[in-house]
């Protein structure tokens, strides 16, 4: 029943929050500092490089002043007090001869399922994102498409295929409280 901590949410926030997110992040006003990084899951010995830009760290907190433009997005979940842990962007261009996905990772391993994450896909693309069962068979594959959100309990394997054909870029959140409560405040008022 793993499934049932993994919720997709399509057009999560509205059209014109899309298309600003995407021109801040991709546009051609060369305002958004992106940082590279040599693999996107932190195994360099396989060299998947990637841009990444760090909204918020759990050492540093914000560290970016782009972090007003993004939060619509966890303010789709109506509670009081949301913590962001931590939040990255990451930018990764196509890569025709990639063969299958991603190292299988935990965002924040120590906490378990006591936290939950948010992909929010900036652009349509085909670098599907992974989620696996803890016998790391895989349960859910989704399909990055711009505007949608798939929110998921902390304590789910997940990694991602490389794109082949188009840049892919996503948000990556990870904020307090479980998947259960979380999603449950979107469910409540909307």
């Amino acid at each position: 029943m793993l499934k049932n901590k993994i919720k997709v949410f399509e057009n999560f926030v509205d059209r014109r929050t899309q298309e600003h997110i995407k021109d801040m992040m991709l546009g051609d006003f060369r305002i958004f500092p992106w940082y590279f990084i040599k693999d996107v899951t932190k195994d360099t010995k396989l060299g998947r490089p990637a841009m990444q830009h760090e909204f918020v760290s759990m050492e540093t907190g914000q560290n970016s002043e782009h972090l007003d433009d993004i939060i619509p997005i966890v303010r789709k979940i109506k509670r009081s007090q949301i913590e962001l842990l931590r939040v990255n962007a990451f930018l990764q261009f196509p890569n025709p001869n990639a063969t299958s996905y991603d190292t299988p990772h935990f965002d924040l391993p120590k906490l378990q399922d006591k936290y939950t994450i948010i992909v929010y896909y900036v652009i349509d693309s085909d670098g599907e994102t992974v989620i696996f069962d803890n016998k790391n068979k895989i349960i859910q594959k989704i399909k990055p498409k711009q505007g949608t959100a798939v929110m998921f309990c902390g304590s789910l394997l997940h990694t991602a295929y490389q794109s082949k054909k188009q840049l892919r870029s996503i948000i990556n959140f990870n904020i307090n409280k479980t998947f259960e409560e979380n999603v449950k405040k979107i469910y409540e008022n909307s």
